[in-house]
């Protein structure tokens, strides 16, 4: 999406300062800290919670990098920095027992964030239906896990070594680095944030989807309803997703297989991206979303609607018709602001008589309207 989705916005100042203009990357992680940025331009860590000192290179790589334009060269150069960075932030967990063990064997064992990421998270969602404590027992059981787990993770660590999908992944961790005020360093991030966990699953669930045959679908949707135990983030394999997605809270998120999401997007828990449950022939069922969008905790998309780029879907908002770019929506379907900033007068929800539930053409949707 051009320079919109650029890391240029770590060069601006804290929102409220008038010393340049608004980001246009959303929810800028300095809208949230009294922080304010040296004019030459990089991020301050120093003075922004317990940050570690990243790698100076990493600041200079953050800061030109761009979630759609950047080269596949520059992606792997910013990757690299970014996992050096981990490497940094774990080397200082390896004097406490509480820590040390993780830090070795999830990321300092590892070579680079691919293989790392793979071997984490090939290990959570390895799939089984007996009790541990029986597979413990059972020394074939145990061969046969530790088989399916090794395949997971040479497959897992293939498709997040495509180009596209690390920049996917690049893009997601600096995404949620720079709007989650609670983010400490990128291994927490990559350690800890089941939103992370989850879309990074999808994106291997995706790749296995796209190839199509029983064997890889079958395997896209051992991924997905695993990452729905685990995560409580129900994303279909079949629904395609951009990058820099930014899943807060993680918890209770259903994204549906025809669904479309652009570049930049901040979501928070219990956002539903479904359909209306009408019948459409196998026709698009689910939301496109565009980019730089922020849809709030328990906001609900339904059906093939549009919700333009640049716009905010307010917490516990339910759309279902088309939302102009650069809106804001609360409420049913109740636009306060339309595209390009004008304030619109509050539409108060039609009333329409509840016709009998015995009706076969009930639309519940067309209750709802702007």
């Amino acid at each position: 999406m051009g320079s919109s989705n650029c890391f240029g916005c770590l060069t601006f100042f804290r929102a409220g300062r008038g010393e340049v203009p608004t980001p246009k990357f959303q929810q800028p992680r300095t809208f949230y800290r009294d922080v304010s940025l040296p004019a030459a331009g990089f991020f301050d860590y120093e003075s922004a919670g317990q940050i570690p000192m990243p790698l100076k290179e990493l600041r200079l790589k953050l800061e030109c990098y761009d979630f759609e334009e950047s080269t596949d060269k520059d992606v792997e150069a910013c990757a690299a920095c970014i996992y050096d960075q981990m490497m940094y932030e774990a080397s200082q967990l390896c004097n406490s027992p509480l820590t040390s063990a993780m830090a070795q064997q999830c990321v300092l064992q590892h070579e680079n964030m691919s293989k790392m990421l793979a071997h984490f998270l090939a290990s959570k969602v390895v799939w089984s239906t007996l009790p541990m404590k029986l597979v413990a027992q059972e020394e074939s059981l145990k061969i046969q896990l530790r088989t399916q787990e090794l395949a997971l993770f040479h497959e897992m660590r293939a498709v997040l070594s495509k180009p596209a999908v690390l920049r996917a992944l690049v893009a997601d961790l600096a995404k949620a680095f720079l709007c989650d005020p609670a983010a400490e360093s990128f291994l927490q991030l990559a350690l800890y944030l089941k939103g992370f966990h989850a879309i990074t699953v999808y994106r291997v669930a995706h790749d296995l989807w796209i190839r199509g045959g029983p064997v890889n679908q079958n395997a896209a949707f051992m991924l997905q309803s695993r990452a729905s135990e685990l995560f409580a983030v129900d994303i279909h394999p079949g629904a395609t997703i951009g990058n820099g997605i930014m899943i807060d809270h993680a918890t209770g998120v259903v994204i549906g297989s025809t669904a479309v999401l652009g570049s930049d997007i901040m979501m928070l828990h219990s956002v539903t991206l479904g359909a209306t449950g009408k019948p459409t022939a196998g026709a698009k069922r689910h939301p496109t979303i565009g980019s730089r969008v922020v849809l709030g905790a328990g906001s609900i998309v339904l059906g093939d609607v549009t919700v333009g780029s640049d716009s905010t879907v307010g917490a516990r908002a339910i759309v279902s018709k088309d939302v102009e770019q650069g809106s804001t929506v609360v409420g049913i379907n109740v636009i306060i602001k339309q595209g390009g900033g004008q304030s619109a007068p509050t539409k108060s929800i039609q009333s329409t008589p509840r016709e009998s539930s015995d009706s076969p053409d009930l639309d519940y949707t067309e209750m709802w309207s702007i």
